[in-house]
């Protein structure tokens, strides 16, 4: 079989935007692979949070030269979807390797159990859903029962099971999880970055923020990304920071949102906050030029995807140390990282807001470096067909 041949499905409960970077990737491996001169294809829903994508339903829809096919989802618990499992039936035998993402949902089992039917080799990509902070919040009872009885089987006789880090690796093998496991960190398409254009973006969507230092948090708004922690940390450092702002910007939950804003409110910062919403394209990457700073202080990342963006556009990042990638930030002195925890955030924050200008600039150059050398998809790509043509071949399941 040469690399041309390889014929690889991607499958994912959802690739709504409110769901951020799973979304994110998953179109960056399959455009990747098909760029490598492979065929990929994904097969998800039409899940989008509370709301639903308005796509055709179980048609072939090309972007990127990846075919996507989007089935219905009946039941939101567990993105429950019967038409796709019929689908993955009939269709997984027609592929050389199915690629799964995320554990506790339908599409997972189905796409699995039709691979096993079809004797096709299956790769599961966990999404960080066996770190200790999800595995103990939400259903967790019957996380731990799927756990034993249905996904940690499947995780077990799975050709691969692929962690984005080291840490999320070691995670799952705490869970007590067994299987093949491969850490390959995760790549992205780095454009050029924005800064000719400086505050263009400020210009046109925050006129009145011209003057002012953004901080921006780019990424789901979730409770784990640590929002709650990032609110009042920057209002402990306002009084020092008075040209300080704060931009949020994402989807999310509408009644998360609300309690956003409500506590910025509380706090006496919502003049000083916005919601930019979901940014993509030319929104987000003006977002990152016309940023001092970018924040992501989660309490829980498998990865890190949001920052390898912020990174990879020249912004410097303040990160968790959840982050796997902090580590790397402080090396290549691209940034800064706290524990995911009021008082070190904030004074992080405070460093980082009192660093002059130029020297942030600097740091934004660094970090882009770093996110070229480290993180670009041509190199996740290589490392992901490497990986399934092993598994692929004759012999390669051993």
């Amino acid at each position: 079989m040469t690399p041309a041949q390889l014929r690889l499905l991607h499958v994912i409960a959802s690739v709504g935007p409110v769901h951020g970077g799973p979304s994110v990737m998953v179109h960056e491996m399959a455009a990747g692979l098909v760029a490598a001169g492979h065929r990929a294809e994904v097969a998800t829903t039409d899940d989008n949070g509370e709301g639903r994508l308005d796509v055709p339903l179980g048609e072939a829809l090309e972007r990127d030269g990846v075919v996507y096919r989007h089935f219905a989802r009946q039941w939101r618990t567990g993105t429950a979807s019967l038409p796709l499992a019929s689908w993955l039936r009939g269709a997984a035998g027609s592929f050389d390797l199915l690629h799964v993402h995320g554990l506790f949902s339908h599409p997972t089992s189905a796409a699995a159990r039709a691979a096993q039917r079809a004797r096709v080799p299956y790769v599961i990509r966990p999404l960080g859903a066996l770190q200790p902070w999800g595995m103990a919040r939400g259903r967790r009872h019957l996380k731990r029962f799927l756990l034993r009885f249905v996904d940690g089987p499947l995780l077990a006789a799975a050709a691969a099971v692929h962690y984005t880090s080291d840490e999320e690796r070691d995670q799952a093998a705490a869970a007590g999880v067994t299987g093949r496991a491969v850490v390959l960190p995760l790549g992205i398409h780095l454009p050029p970055p924005a800064h000719a254009s400086g505050r263009a973006w400020l210009k046109v969507r925050h006129p009145d923020w011209t003057d002012r230092v953004v901080v921006l948090f780019l990424s789901r708004l979730h409770p784990k990304k640590g929002l709650d922690l990032l609110l009042p940390a920057f209002a402990d450092v306002r009084a020092r920071h008075p040209r300080a702002a704060l931009l949020l910007a994402g989807d999310g939950e509408p009644d998360y949102l609300r309690a956003l804003a409500g506590r910025a409110v509380e706090l006496g910062v919502a003049p000083h906050v916005r919601f930019a919403g979901y940014l993509g394209g030319a929104d987000k990457q003006g977002a990152f030029a016309a940023a001092d700073l970018f924040v992501l202080p989660s309490r829980a990342e498998n990865f890190g995807v949001a920052a390898v963006e912020a990174l990879g556009a020249g912004c410097p990042a303040l990160v968790s140390t959840a982050v796997p990638l902090a580590a790397a930030v402080l090396e290549a002195r691209a940034g800064w990282a706290a524990l995911p925890e009021r008082v070190q955030l904030t004074a992080a924050l405070d460093r980082a807001l009192a660093t002059p200008a130029a020297e942030r600039r600097a740091m934004g150059e660094r970090g882009r470096a770093l996110a070229l050398a480290r993180w670009s998809r041509d190199r996740m790509v290589t490392d992901l067909v490497g990986l399934y043509q092993r598994l692929a071949t004759p012999g390669g399941r051993t």
